[in-house]
This record gives C-alpha cells, structure tokens and sequence, in this order.
C-alpha cells in the first residue's frame, strides 16, 4: 500500500488534506527495470542487486548465498542502501524502495 499526500489548490484554504491510497498485491506488482531503481536513488548496480532482492522478500544470508558473497558483503552494501536512502531499518527501507518503485511505474518511468 502507497498512501501519498495530494497537493491542495490555492482556493481550497488548507480546510482538509487530501491523500490518495494505492494498493497493490505483491504477487501481481510490475517489477522495475534496474536502471530506473538505481536512477530513483543512486545506487551501484551490485546495491541495485540488493535492493532488487529485498523487494523480492530475500533476507540478507538468502542474498549472500544468491549472489555468491559473504554476509558481511551483503551488509556493506546494505548500509550503503540506507545512507543513500536516508533510512535506518531494513523494513523502512524496503517501504521506500517499493513506494520509489510503485511512483516510478505509474509515471511511466
């Protein structure tokens, strides 16, 4: 689920917010190309990977042994993600990458 804030008209006064909510299953949601997901944050390409299998539910010793890495290399690159994502928990990230993927997708990114 996407909840996102709508922009209010300048005769509406500030009276009411207005927000939109975008609801989407996970086994039917698009997945991004990764070059947009990378472009939407500045990611390398191997965090990219990363971010990519985060999004596919992988934790982080499903990821190490998918990529052929140690954990510790995983976690690199993980704090990485957060610093470039200005997150500090892994579920606060994947909430952005998937709300930064869903926008993307429906603008046509």
């Amino acid at each position: 689920m996407l909840v996102c804030a709508l922009g209010q008209s300048p005769d509406a006064g500030g009276a009411e917010a207005s927000v939109v909510a975008l609801l989407s299953a996970p086994d039917q949601r698009p997945t991004l190309p990764r070059g947009v997901l990378a472009s939407l944050f500045g990611l390398t390409p191997t965090e990219t990977r990363i971010a990519l299998a985060l999004l596919e539910g992988l934790r982080s010793e499903e990821i190490a042994e998918q990529m052929s890495v140690s954990p510790t290399t995983v976690a690199f690159h993980l704090r990485n993600l957060f610093q470039k994502t200005d997150t500090h928990r892994q579920a606060d990230l994947i909430a952005l990458l998937m709300a930064g993927s869903m926008t993307a997708y429906l603008e046509g990114r």
